[in-house]
């Protein structure tokens, strides 16, 4: 996977007063936390228009060349917070990453094809957009398609039908339910209660 750039410079003042201020001039307060990080965490300010480009190109789920101070981190994203209402970054939590351990990742999923079920007239859900895997960093798959052409009516996708790229190891639950082909007005009760629900790497209260 190809890893985004991001500069970053420290923060030498911390709180909601100061966080606000940043927050004025374009830039998001950030944290970073890691075994070689500095007193194993660091205030940083990145700036939010080029954190929001890097996160829309890369994804937030990948890997990220953090430089900071001439020292260059390779981190991934743990958090972010956004304002509810203007959606602009408040708050971000990194995690400097060990390139030589197997870790846990969340990878999106990328369904492709015009599936069968849904020329027949039924209509595609999808109930989940990631999943969990373990691999080392430099395995780690900027993102995972899945065809899903020859899915018909009544046909669901579970996690365990997704195939892994060499070097990375299914973490979700094999029976996750990814995607499901309805009839209209079909009671689709059991299928739903099968997909659990997404956690996703946002909050929306402020942080001080």
């Amino acid at each position: 996977m190809e890893r985004a750039q991001l500069q970053a410079v420290l923060r030498a003042k911390s709180g909601t007063n100061a966080s606000r201020a940043l927050r004025n001039t374009g830039m998001v307060p950030a944290v970073v936390y890691g075994e070689h990080v500095p007193n194993g965490s660091m205030q940083i300010s990145v700036n939010n228009y080029e954190f929001e480009r890097a996160i829309a190109k890369h994804s937030s789920d990948g890997l990220f060349d953090l430089h900071v101070e001439g020292q260059v981190y390779t981190v991934h994203i743990s958090e972010i917070q956004k304002h509810p209402v203007k959606r602009t970054f408040l708050n971000i939590d990194l995690h400097q990453i060990e390139m030589n351990v197997v870790q846990s990742f969340r990878v999106p999923v990328v369904f492709v094809g015009s599936p069968i079920g849904v020329k027949e007239g039924g209509i595609l859900e999808i109930h989940h957009h990631h999943v969990e895997v373990t691999c080392l960093p430099n395995d780690l798959p900027e993102k995972i398609e899945h065809n899903i052409t020859a899915q018909g009516l009544g046909g669901v996708v579970y996690a365990r039908d997704l195939v892994m790229p060499a070097g990375v190891t299914l973490d979700s639950d094999l029976m996750t339910v990814m995607t499901t082909i309805n009839t209209v007005g079909e009671d689709k009760e059991a299928t739903e209660g099968a997909a659990e629900p997404e956690v996703i790497k946002e909050k929306k209260t402020e942080k001080e």
